[in-house]
């Protein structure tokens, strides 16, 4: 048996034309080219607090002891927690209290669940996120000074969202972390992208909402060397030339 696809459940791409014409215009005008720009500038310096990791734990609380000595052992003070939907009533949210008891500082990333994401164009998934982020903040909002939304949200497949559902996603938690003094990060686009890197943060400074830090999702494994050599940009040998 077939069954017709109904349309009007195609989930909307992120690529719309406001991105991809702000994206073009910017890489044409040539502002992307910095002379040996993959070089690091000489005597620039790397801030104690650069280096970080994603941290995880488990349902067993000794799993947090595990995860805390290991970060000591390393000297690493920043870490990046996922947090999402229900995870106030998880161990999650133990793991969150003993970071930031044990004065680590952290990034919480705040994730939709997919479902939610894919709908953020309606009104009642849009309360259920107001709803998630003042809980988060009424609870931790003291005790953190940053918090990190989108993850790879250019890969629909991935995160959700689409263009509309993303910025509203981003305005209320722009609003709410505002009412906190946290710095909000974001927004997380995957591998090198550059039109929609320009194309959201152009719509977000027309907004006067852009991140206070720019976090972008770069998988190791696949960039493996400075993106102006990328095999993936025009080729390698083009790549090198310009």
């Amino acid at each position: 048996m077939t069954y017709a696809t109904n349309q009007s459940d195609k989930q909307a791409t992120m690529l719309t034309w406001p991105i991809i014409s702000k994206g073009l215009a910017y890489i044409l005008s040539g502002k992307l080219y910095i002379k040996r720009g993959h070089i690091p500038p000489d005597n620039h310096l790397v801030p104690k607090d650069y280096i970080g990791v994603c941290v995880a734990s488990a349902a067993g609380v000794n799993m947090d002891d595990y995860v805390i000595a290991q970060l000591r052992a390393l000297g690493l003070q920043q870490v990046r927690l996922d947090f999402t939907y229900g995870d106030l009533e998880s161990f999650n949210a133990r793991f969150l209290q003993r970071l930031i008891s044990e004065k680590f500082n952290v990034l919480l990333h705040l994730v939709q669940p997919f479902s939610e994401a894919k709908n953020m164009e309606r009104a009642a998934q849009q309360a259920t996120w107001q709803s998630f982020l003042d809980k988060v903040l009424d609870r931790y909002g003291a005790h953190i000074s940053r918090i990190e939304i989108g993850a790879t949200i250019n890969r629909k497949r991935w995160a959700g969202y689409t263009f509309n559902g993303f910025l509203r996603t981003w305005d209320i938690a722009f609003t709410a972390t505002k009412r906190f003094n946290i710095q909000l990060a974001g927004p997380n686009v995957t591998d090198f992208e550059p039109i929609y890197n320009i194309g959201i943060l152009s719509m977000l400074k027309a907004k006067k909402q852009l991140p206070h830090i720019h976090t972008n999702n770069l998988f190791s494994e696949r960039v493996s060397e400075p993106e102006r050599f990328d095999h993936r940009v025009f080729k390698y040998r083009w790549a090198t030339i310009l």
